[in-house]
């Protein structure tokens, strides 16, 4: 399942921009103009907002509704910060429901700099507070692919890529029967250069997507008005007029979808083990009945508490349920997570998951970093202090070379990793280095279990600790859910599986292949001469700065580690593996071992066991649960060929879902993994392309071992 781009995405690059005589960005590969010099913020709030009747939509909307508005062309986002601009002034003077939500989708090829799109941004002080906040999450590296950014009540999906096959990633799959995602556009802001200088976007194909992602009554505007582009609209079943462009000199369009998308009769498309031209649709899944908007989550740490979290943002009432006294007290539970990716060279699914995930953790983090006001007895929260990844030998820092230089011709000055050498390592971790590495300089270190009880802290969440759930079972209409010690079982609609290997458990969850790995970590006291490192070491293990056990407590240590024991099922403290921890330490990091000057042959019990849930491709577990029998018996042809024609949407168990599977990357994946099940569950766009969310999904082992004849 990895994804290959296309020749055309493999050319794209960030814009190339020429600034005029005065001051305004020209994208150079098109020789066209950002914005308007005459009209700029005024001819914007007319072509798209006024047109488009925003201010009075907006006023319709009920509680917790979300609105939807797509763009081609983001360009430097001048229409998304007038649009976030109007819709704040609406909602403080009362004009919009206070719990509605704006969705602002935008599919751009070419994206700007980050120094390029500060200095555009600059030309318009009055949306300085929006044009800030823009800018403090905009992508480290603009990858091709979907790019989340969350501003409390609006959502920014940025789409790099070319704007047919961006648009074409949030359809829920390329089969023409179930193409169409469970939301729809209400709002287009068509945006892209002219016509002449820009023809490949305004080709029909993109009109055709616009229609299979609209409803009837969405509304599309364009400053350009052409006979092509008329008829493009009119043959995806819009009504088009001519209205007077914000000069009045010349016109623009406005349009109005009138007759949506009908997808093509099923009997066109037969059962059989034939090559098809279409994938069986296996990861889509088929419509259930819409239910309350509570949740039970089976779960607390860092995936449960991260969902639970996302799903209240949305206005869902959350159950969690621990079974412990305590959340994060398993895989979740040691005092400090590094914030980690393992970062490709290649064009891989699991490489880019990983940068993807990390930009989004780090944007997610920051505003728990910045915030962070730990009481009395209380740890701290964590510490944005960077990460540095040594080249610990010569295998490694081949890997690194390929890595820089990949992110470096892909993304021209990117800052999500930097190059150390030696002397700077040094320099930037505060003790000797032996080698150099890669430098992650918005990362850090948290404090897993403060982190999710600051998510959960939230007036929709419900948490009930030291509550076991024995088994779940489905009688037709809800989840009953057993809880040991309690005789009678609770009823739930929409059950949420985030216990890691413990979803062995349900009889529905025990075919995944999922693995339960110790892992040992080692805590040692600081010393005057520890307390110099400022930054988490990682080589074959890591080393985090030394961090109070509680606030108000002198007391400060490290945490290091960690082992890992694949066929030692126990949770008892090992003496050899903590021996084999401070080896590492002493390997990879000589000079800090050399400060905390401890005993290698010391056996006290000073450190933590726990178990890591891992899949065999490395990737996390999130989406709709399969019902194995179901796909097995539905999909069986795929046996005979993996391109068989199998026109059907996947059997899952009716509101039940899965989110597990991180290994020991839980804090780089749960915030992005969070997000996407809590888009899937409400029916809301999703923050990963399509053929992402297909690498995830929870029947995909189903799916291999059929076609490997395994099942």
């Amino acid at each position: 399942m990895t994804h290959k781009p296309s020749a055309a995405i493999q050319q794209a690059n960030h814009a190339t921009i020429e600034w005029d005589e005065q001051g305004l960005p020209i994208a150079k590969t098109f020789g066209d103009a950002y914005f308007s010099p005459c009209g700029g913020l005024n001819e914007i709030r007319h072509v798209y907002l006024e047109q488009n009747q925003l201010p009075s939509r907006w006023a319709a909307l009920s509680t917790q509704q979300t609105f939807i508005i797509a763009e081609t062309g983001f360009g430097t986002g001048l229409n998304f910060l007038a649009c976030w601009q109007l819709w704040q002034q609406q909602k403080q003077a009362g004009l919009v429901a206070s719990d509605a939500h704006l969705h602002f989708i935008s599919v751009e090829r070419h994206p700007l700099l980050p120094q390029d799109l500060t200095r555009a941004l600059a030309l318009w002080p009055e949306l300085h507070k929006h044009s800030d906040a823009l800018l403090a999450q905009y992508p480290s590296a603009s990858s091709q692919g979907f790019h989340r950014l969350n501003f409390d009540d609006v959502s920014l999906t940025l789409i790099i890529d070319e704007v047919v096959d961006g648009l074409e990633q949030l359809q829920c799959s390329d089969h023409p029967l179930f193409s169409q995602p469970q939301w729809r556009v209400d709002a287009w802001f068509l945006d892209g250069f002219s016509p002449i200088k820009n023809p490949d976007m305004w080709r029909l194909e993109l009109f055709q997507q616009i229609q299979k992602l609209s409803g009837n009554g969405t509304s599309a505007t364009s400053s350009t008005s052409t006979h092509a582009i008329k008829e493009h609209f009119q043959s995806c079943g819009f009504s088009v007029e001519a209205v007077p462009s914000f000069d009045a000199r010349t016109e623009m369009l406005r349009a109005k979808l009138e007759q949506p998308y009908v997808a093509p009769a099923a009997e066109q498309f037969g059962e059989h083990s034939h090559n098809a031209e279409h994938n069986a649709p296996w990861h889509v899944a088929a419509p259930t009945e819409q239910q309350r908007r509570q949740a039970l989550i089976i779960g607390g740490g860092l995936a449960g508490c991260h969902t639970a979290n996302a799903l209240a943002q949305r206005g869902w009432q959350v159950t969690l349920l621990e079974q412990h006294p305590k959340v994060a007290s398993e895989g979740s539970g040691n005092p400090q997570g590094v914030l980690y990716a393992k970062l490709s060279a290649k064009d891989e699914t699991l490489g880019d998951f990983n940068r993807d995930a990390l930009q989004f953790a780090q944007r997610h983090y920051a505003r728990y970093w910045e915030t962070d006001q730990p009481t009395q007895n209380e740890a701290n929260l964590g510490q944005r202090c960077g990460v540095l990844q040594l080249s610990y030998n010569d295998k490694v820092k081949a890997q690194h070379q390929r890595l820089l230089e990949s992110y470096q011709s892909r993304y021209p000055q990117q800052q999500l990793i930097q190059a150390l050498d030696s002397d700077t390592a040094t320099h930037v971790s505060g003790l000797v280095q032996p080698s150099g590495g890669v430098f992650f300089p918005d990362a850090g270190w948290i404090n897993p279990q403060r982190l999710c009880q600051r998510l959960l802290a939230h007036p929709n969440i419900t948490l009930r600790t030291s509550t076991c759930v024995e088994a779940i079972s489905h009688d037709g209409q809800q989840w009953r859910v057993a809880i040991e010690d309690q005789g009678q079982a609770e009823q739930h609609t929409t059950v949420i599986v985030c216990c890691a290997s413990h979803v062995s458990r349900f009889t529905q969850t025990d075919h995944l292949p999922v693995k339960a790995i110790r892992g040992q970590v080692t805590y040692s006291a600081a010393t005057p001469a520890s307390l110099a490192l400022k930054t988490v070491l990682c080589a074959d293990g890591y080393v985090a700065p030394a961090a109070p056990v509680t606030n108000n407590n002198t007391f400060q240590q490290h945490c290091f580690g960690a082992s890992f024991s694949l066929h030692n099922p126990s949770l008892a403290f090992c003496p050899n593996e903590q021996r084999d921890n401070r080896l590492r330490l002493a390997r990879h990091f000589p000079s800090l071992a050399k400060a905390l000057a401890f005993n290698l042959d010391d056996h006290t019990a000073s450190g933590r066991v726990a178990r890591r849930c891992t899949t065999p491709d490395y990737l996390p577990i999130v989406g709709p649960a399969p019902n194995f029998d179901a796909y097995i018996e539905q999909f069986a042809l795929l046996r005979k060929n993996a391109r068989a024609g199998i026109p059907r949407a996947g059997p899952n168990w009716p509101n039940l879902y899965l989110n597990i599977g991180y290994g020991s990357r839980g804090l780089t994946y749960s915030p992005l993994c969070a997000e996407l099940l809590a888009a899937q569950i409400d029916g809301a766009p999703l923050p990963l392309p399509r053929n992402v969310k297909v690498a995830l999904h929870p029947a995909r082992f189903i799916i291999r071992g059929l076609i490997r004849k395994k099942l």
